[in-house]
């Protein structure tokens, strides 16, 4: 089994069967690259970021979209807490520090689960995505991702549709 550090920790590397292995190899690099810049950036973190990234069990690589299964979310009883970076997603962005910032997001969902309180919804995204922002401001040089994320923290009705694709 694969382990990736994060943030000093192991955590193990799930590889959904039903991705392709050129993908799969792409997909490990990209996460081994965003977590290296995580722990290379570490002290622009806040508290509450670490903890976020703190409450994932895992990373894995899924075939489609970017999720991570929570408790009541995703038709799961009980969350598994890993991040699955989807392929799908990956072909539209492959940048290390695109998904550093997903994995701060996720690791959001993770917490506020293994907290008991709501996980998804419009106010969640809009909340986590303002992490991201802010994180991402703190590193400098990613306004390009800061616009993105500021118009889609803006804009309810894509927030919506995200959550309502398919994983």
């Amino acid at each position: 089994m694969t382990q990736l550090a994060l943030l000093g920790r192991l955590v193990p590397v799930t590889v959904d069967p039903a991705v392709q292995p050129n993908d799969a190899t792409h997909a490990l690099a990209v996460l081994i690259a965003a977590t290296t810049f995580l722990q290379t950036h570490s002290k622009t973190l806040t508290p509450g970021t670490i903890a976020y990234i703190g409450s994932l069990a895992g990373l894995g690589i899924a075939p489609k979209r970017s999720f991570t299964p929570c408790a009541g979310t995703a038709d799961q009883q009980d969350g598994d807490y890993v991040f699955y970076i989807g392929v799908e997603d990956l072909a539209i962005n492959s940048d290390p520090l695109w998904w550093a910032g997903c994995i701060i997001h996720d690791g959001g969902h993770a917490w506020l689960s293994r907290q008991g309180q709501v996980s998804t919804g419009i106010a969640v995204e809009q909340m986590l995505t303002q992490d991201q922002i802010f994180w991402m401001t703190q590193l400098g040089n990613c306004q390009p991702y800061v616009d993105d994320l500021t118009a889609y923290l803006n804009d309810p009705a894509a927030i919506q549709a995200r959550i309502d694709q398919a994983v």
